[in-house]
């Protein structure tokens, strides 16, 4: 008959397309919103680049007192230079050369004063991975270093996640 043929090709309440659309859609939001996140990521760690360069060539040449002379004064009223190359040194021993990195996030922290720029990176060394988190006052090549932190297995228990 007929009229049955064509009550069974309309589509049904729950059918498959529908859903498929649905989803789709709710798919382009996470890719859409997970992209610009990452946009802005890298938008934040640009202006930091050079800096954070800086910071990891003078580590692998093991030049610490070259960077608690030209650190952001919260570090240097934080941390006594000793305390300080002492951390870095311990770090280079433990971690070898810096290989490369990957960013993993960029946030804006303030805490009493200025504001600071923390960036995290997932890094590479000679001897092992370790997880990084630089922080900078101020932007391009004015920014001065704040504090550093490392993760890693490869770290002292008290160390590993300590900051210098």
């Amino acid at each position: 008959d007929m009229e049955d043929d064509i009550q069974q090709k309309t589509p049904r309440r729950g059918s498959p397309a529908i859903f498929a659309s649905a989803l789709g859609i709710a798919l382009a939001f996470v890719v859409v919103t997970f992209g610009t996140m990452t946009v802005l990521t890298y938008l934040g760690e640009r202006p930091l680049k050079p800096t954070v360069e800086a910071y990891f060539s003078k580590y692998n040449a093991s030049e610490f007192a070259a960077l608690y002379a030209s650190a952001a004064k919260p570090l240097q009223e934080s941390m006594d230079e000793g305390r300080f190359l002492a951390y870095q040194q311990l770090v280079r021993e433990k971690l070898g050369d810096y290989q490369s990195k990957t960013i993993r996030g960029v946030k804006i922290v303030q805490e009493r004063g200025p504001a600071a720029t923390v960036i995290t990176y997932d890094a590479t060394f000679a001897k092992g991975p370790a997880s990084v988190s630089l922080a900078f006052q101020g932007t391009g090549t004015e920014a001065k270093l704040v504090s550093t932190e490392f993760r890693s297995e490869l770290l002292p228990r008290p160390e590993r996640r300590g900051r210098g």
